[in-house]
């Protein structure tokens, strides 16, 4: 899709909106990111197996100016009924309706019930484009790195069982996820969603507590989801479960390991830091509805 130029760029600008990036595009993504992280210091939430690899549940929007790229989104939809998208962005205020045009148009043409922009809360710009759509605010969550050094610290306090997700798992996943373990009905739906790979579940005295996931792409290590049962929590199997999980990641070769946390949750980021994750990024989340008729984009 290409439109016609306007305000301080007035030459041709193209749009697209791909499922797959390619080599080349690839390397302008990565170098837009290395751009504005020394311009800016600005995080992103993203890892470079989400830019690179196929994957079924992440699309892409790019943006061109003479041919440079100046805006990047990657849209993520593990949950189908949102939409989560972080914003790569050096660009006008103009130049970003245009990208937010082809999302909304893509979360119409998926369904999606709302969607999310992950921001860095140092990033102004985009921070001041969200507000002036008047998109709320949501939450918030701290992007925390692991400092090598503590594998030392750690000690075996907790016995328990590391345990690959399997089919027949599903239901317990769900479960855990909505932190239930009543007799709620669980949808057929809700089960063939659940993505197994990298997932791992935590066993204790042959009862399912918890579960992560675990991502590893070229020695960028990223855990998400981790929890454990709310009647359990206390008694040190969180601690013991990461302790386990990071000395197994780090019995191979480990650029960076990474989680987040949301940052209103004092119990576990207090956990993280004593284990020597170190806060590196705030992402502000912010979350627009979408309604059922087509919504056009506001412009104020």
């Amino acid at each position: 899709m290409k439109e016609k130029g306007k305000g301080v760029r007035p030459l041709v600008t193209e749009i697209n909106q791909v499922s797959t990036l390619k080599n080349p595009e690839i390397s302008e993504v990565n170098q837009l990111i290395t751009a504005l992280q020394k311009k800016k210091n600005l995080s992103f939430k993203l890892n470079k197996g989400m830019i690179a690899e196929e994957n079924p549940y992440v699309n892409h929007i790019l943006y061109r100016n003479q041919g440079v790229l100046l805006g990047y989104m990657l849209l993520s939809a593990y949950d189908p009924q949102e939409l989560e998208v972080t914003t790569v962005f050096d660009g006008t205020q103009q130049e970003f309706m245009l990208m937010y045009t082809c999302l909304k148009q893509y979360g119409k043409e998926k369904n999606n019930k709302n969607c999310l922009f992950i921001v860095d809360q140092e990033d102004t710009l985009l921070t001041s484009i969200i507000k002036e759509l008047e998109i709320p605010y949501a939450f918030s969550e701290y992007h925390m790195r692991f400092n090598q050094d503590y594998l030392t610290t750690f000690n075996k306090t907790k016995s328990l069982e590391l345990l690959d997700a399997q089919e027949s798992d599903r239901e317990i996943i769900v479960r855990l996820n909505e932190e239930r373990f009543d007799n709620q009905e669980i949808t057929t739906k809700e089960l063939m969603e659940v993505e197994l790979e990298g997932i791992q579940l935590v066993r204790v005295n042959g009862e399912i507590v918890g579960k992560l996931k675990v991502d590893n792409y070229q020695g960028e290590v990223g855990i998400y989801g981790f929890m454990v049962a709310p009647h359990i929590r206390g008694q040190g199997v969180g601690r013991a479960t990461l302790e386990a999980v990071i000395t197994t990641i780090y019995k191979n070769k480990i650029d960076k390991l990474y989680l987040e946390v949301e940052s209103t949750n004092a119990r576990a980021l207090h956990l993280y830091q004593s284990m020597g994750f170190r806060i590196e990024a705030k992402f502000d989340y912010y979350d627009e509805k979408y309604s059922i008729n087509t919504d056009k984009p506001r412009t104020n």
